[in-house]
């Protein structure tokens, strides 16, 4: 006998209802969207704008979209936290090998690309876990402490 994850249950209910599925779909174009124009945005600003001659935005853009593709394949393996070093080398290999742009450039758009991303992620799990009242120290279980109570377990500050 197979057993099913809980999270599978969930992937078929979306797959059976057609409004969902597409739900999922443009949600998850649109992230992958602000994920490329993230790292456009980036590399056009290192190269001088969108008129740097350097490289034509279509070819940016296509470029960006394979090295961000390659970055989060990349940040797959388990090697490091967070894929750092895995995406920016993933990124920099695609956009050097494809292009004119310098190495020097196109690490530093990987490395800033992928700042941005893990700084706007930080910050929006801090937002959510405010929002959600998460806290890492009490479990999903468990009540928040209320107003002006005392944790009896909890150390005296008094060293």
């Amino acid at each position: 006998s197979t057993r099913t994850r809980p999270r599978d249950g969930a992937v078929r209910v979306v797959a059976a209802q057609p409004r969902r599925l597409a739900a999922v779909f443009g949600w998850s174009l649109l992230v992958w969207g602000v994920d490329v124009a993230t790292a456009v945005l980036v590399l056009a600003a290192l190269l001088g704008g969108f008129d740097g001659g350097v490289v034509a935005l279509p070819v940016l853009l296509a470029v960006c979209t394979l090295a961000v593709s390659a970055g989060n394949l990349a940040k797959v393996l388990p090697l490091s936290q967070g894929g750092v070093g895995l995406y920016e080398a993933a990124f920099t290999g695609l956009v050097v090998g494809t292009t004119a742009i310098p190495v020097e450039t196109a690490i530093a758009a990987a490395v800033l690309d992928h700042a941005l991303k893990n700084a706007v992620t930080l910050a929006g799990g801090a937002a959510a876990a405010v929002g959600l009242n998460v806290s890492p120290t009490r479990s999903a279980d468990e009540a928040p402490p209320s107003a002006g109570a005392t944790d009896e377990h909890a150390e005296s500050a008094d060293f």
